[in-house]
């Protein structure tokens, strides 16, 4: 196994096990976790700025700034974008979709890609994307207690097979 492939594996695998296996159906106090979900989200709308400092590896050509926005449209349903504002001022929106947190697997990204979001509790929003039935992305988001900063670890693989870790860090815009 290729140093960069074990690395993904036991990364993939340590946030996989801290994630309990329980779906929101499966958990003893389903009223108090989907109040805990609903808080998540709660927390989770708005604009959020990214910090790069703190991200990690810094995107290249690193842009002005990025954000990236979640709004409710509906019961378990978030629209969400980001854009990049780049040194000569142009703008790139990317991302412009539908999330579903009803922990209901989705068509989502490319053909062949499936997401499924996960409410863990008030601070924690997981989500696992396979690729042709195989996990391409794990992604968490964590939002702090106060609300104002939301840090993203990814790992994944990417279409050509090489893994992928990312940590982003934003903070709340309003």
């Amino acid at each position: 196994m290729r140093k960069g492939t074990m690395f993904f594996a036991l990364t993939l695998a340590v946030m996989l096990a801290g994630c309990g296996g329980e779906s929101m159906a499966q958990v003893e106090n389903a009223g108090t976790a989907a109040q805990a979900g609903a808080d998540a989200l709660a927390k989770l709308e708005g604009t959020w700025g990214q910090d790069f400092s703190q991200t990690r590896p810094a995107p290249d050509p690193l842009p002005v700034s990025r954000i990236h926005r979640w709004e409710m449209i509906g019961p378990d349903k978030m629209r969400h974008f980001s854009e990049r504002v780049f040194t000569d001022g142009t703008k790139s929106t990317e991302e412009n979709q539908t999330d579903d947190y009803s922990g209901t697997p989705y068509p989502d990204g490319d053909e062949g890609e499936t997401s499924i979001f996960r409410l863990i509790d008030s601070n924690t929003i997981q989500q696992i994307r396979t690729r042709d039935g195989q996990i391409a992305r794990f992604l968490e988001r964590v939002i702090s207690d106060d609300g104002k900063t939301l840090t993203i670890r990814q790992v994944g693989v990417e279409a050509d097979g090489k893994p992928r870790q990312i940590i982003q860090v934003y903070h709340k815009q309003e």
